[in-house]
C-alpha cells in the first residue's frame, strides 16, 4: 500500500527517493543508501515489508553483486519474497525493480532515465504513470522537486485503493535527497543526507509534504552555509527565522 519513487540527477549528481503510503512514518523505514568504492546506490523495500530486506540487497550490491543477478540471491534468504517490492538506483542512473507476484494488486513499475517509480495496493497503472510524468516533466528543475512533483502525480493519479477500490489516503510521506557531488566538508562526502522531510501522519500528507517542501526549499543554502561560515549563516539566520515565525503567527 505504497507508491515510491528513487531518482538521479546528473547534473547536479544528486540521487533520492520519496514515497507516499497508508502506513504511519514510513520515512524512518523506507529506503537505505549504500556505497562502495566509487560506487552510489538508493535501495528500497516495500508491500509486506521486511526491513532486513533492503540491508540484504544493499550488502550483495556493496560485495559486487550486480543488480541483474539480486532476485535468485534475495530469493534464498527469503522465501516470502513474491510478497515484496523492490527496487535499486545506482548513481549514473541505472535501475533495477522487482515487483513480487502475490504483492497486492494493483502494484507495477515503471523505469526510465534516471528513475524508477514502483507501487502496490494502488488503484491502477495510473498511480504510476502519473508518477513518471511528473518526475520527467520537471527536467531542468532540483531532483527534490521532481522527486515530490512524482507523489503529487500519484496522488493524484489515483493512489492507493483497496481490494475493493476503495481510495486509501496517505497518511505518511517523505522526500530525501543525498549530495554525492555537492561539498565533502558540508556533506561528509555524501554521508549526510542535503535534505530529509517527514510527514509522518496527516490525512493529507503528500500536500503536507509540499507545504514543508516549499517552506524549507529557500533555506538550503543557509542550511549549507552553516557548515561552512558559522558567522554567517547566524547573522542571516535570525532574520529568516523571525520572518518565517512572523509569516506563520
Amino acid at each position: 500500500m505504497t507508491f515510491s519513487i528513487m531518482g538521479f540527477c546528473d547534473r547536479s549528481g544528486e540521487i533520492g527517493i520519496a514515497s507516499g503510503t497508508c502506513s504511519i512514518a514510513v520515512g524512518a523505514r523506507l529506503g537505505q543508501r549504500v556505497e562502495a568504492g566509487d560506487r552510489e546506490w538508493m535501495v528500497a523495500s516495500q508491500a509486506v515489508a521486511r526491513p532486513g530486506l533492503g540491508y540484504e540487497a544493499a550488502d550483495l550490491l556493496a560485495a559486487g553483486t550486480p543488480m541483474t543477478d539480486l532476485e535468485p540471491l534475495l530469493a534464498a534468504k527469503d522465501p516470502d519474497l513474491a510478497y515484496r517490492q523492490l527496487a535499486v538506483i545506482e548513481r549514473g542512473g541505472d535501475s533495477w525493480v522487482f515487483t513480487g507476484d502475490k504483492s497486492s494488486h494493483w502494484r507495477g513499475h515503471i523505469a526510465g532515465p534516471g528513475f524508477v517509480v514502483f507501487g502496490n495496493a494502488l488503484a491502477g497503472a495510473a498511480t504510476v504513470e502519473r508518477m513518471a510524468d511528473g518526475f520527467t516533466g520537471g527536467a531542468g528543475e532540483d531532483l527534490a522537486e521532481r522527486l515530490v512533483r512524482a507523489l503529487e502525480g500519484g496522488r493524484d493519479g489515483g493512489g492507493q485503493a483497496d481490494g475493493e477500490g476503495n481510495h486509501l489516503p496517505e497518511l505518511t510521506a517523505f522526500v530525501r535527497v543525498f549530495h554525492g557531488g555537492g561539498d565533502a566538508f558540508v556533506y561528509g562526502d555524501g554521508r549526510s543526507a542535503a535534505l530529509d522531510l517527514r510527514i509522518d501522519y496527516d490525512i493529507d500528507a503528500v500536500t503536507a509534504l509540499r507545504r514543508l517542501f516549499d517552506r524549507c526549499k529557500p533555506l538550503r543554502e543557509d542550511y549549507e552555509l552553516r557548515g561552512r561560515d558559522p558567522l554567517a549563516h547566524l547573522d542571516r539566520a535570525l532574520n529568516w527565522e523571525m520572518k518565517m515565525f512572523e509569516e506563520d503567527s
